[in-house]
């Protein structure tokens, strides 16, 4: 924990849970010693295992804390959050922990990328264009109908969207 700026100074351990002190790190007593523990030692942030703790002394160990000024950090009980990629970020009053991080959650990225989509469509359409020409003409000349073909696709969050497409078959007619 040093590494990331954190002098541990010892814990409070679970009287029914007694664990092994395998870092010798000091014991403060028990969970209901945090009162104690917090007016004699200068200690600006807790953090509190959840693992074994019931949801009543967890909020009456955070009020304490709020009570002395102190931070409070929860570490989750849940085994499969064992990651160094999952964030905490809040939804309302629900606190959600988002396992995996895309580049594009981060708003200045998703800004380059959309920049980046719409300046290289634009040069490759540019570039391109002469070709699309001759390419239409084509179609044309070849059978009567509509140059293109439009399905409607879906896209992000069910989205519709014209996909504009060279049309390859001719226009089926029917009598």
């Amino acid at each position: 924990m040093t590494q990331y700026g954190y002098n541990i100074m010892g814990y409070l351990e679970n009287k029914e849970d007694r664990p092994k002190n395998v870092l010798n790190f000091n014991i403060f007593g028990g969970i209901d010693d945090l009162s104690e523990a917090l007016a004699n030692n200068r200690i600006d942030d807790i953090f509190i295992a959840m693992a074994g703790m019931k949801h009543a002394k967890i909020m009456e160990t955070i009020r304490i804390a709020d009570s002395f000024g102190v931070r409070v950090k929860l570490i989750p009980k849940n085994p499969l959050l064992k990651s160094k990629n999952y964030k905490a970020v809040t939804m309302g009053d629900l606190a959600v922990f988002k396992l995996r991080e895309s580049p594009l959650d981060h708003f200045r990225s998703t800004i380059l990328k959309r920049l980046f989509d719409f300046c290289f469509a634009f040069f490759v359409l540019l570039l391109l264009s002469p070709l699309f020409l001759i390419i239409a003409i084509l179609i044309k000349i070849d059978s009567k109908g509509p140059i293109f073909y439009t399905p409607s696709r879906k896209g992000e969050a069910s989205k519709t969207f014209k996909c504009f497409k060279f049309r390859t078959m001719s226009v089926s007619q029917v009598s």
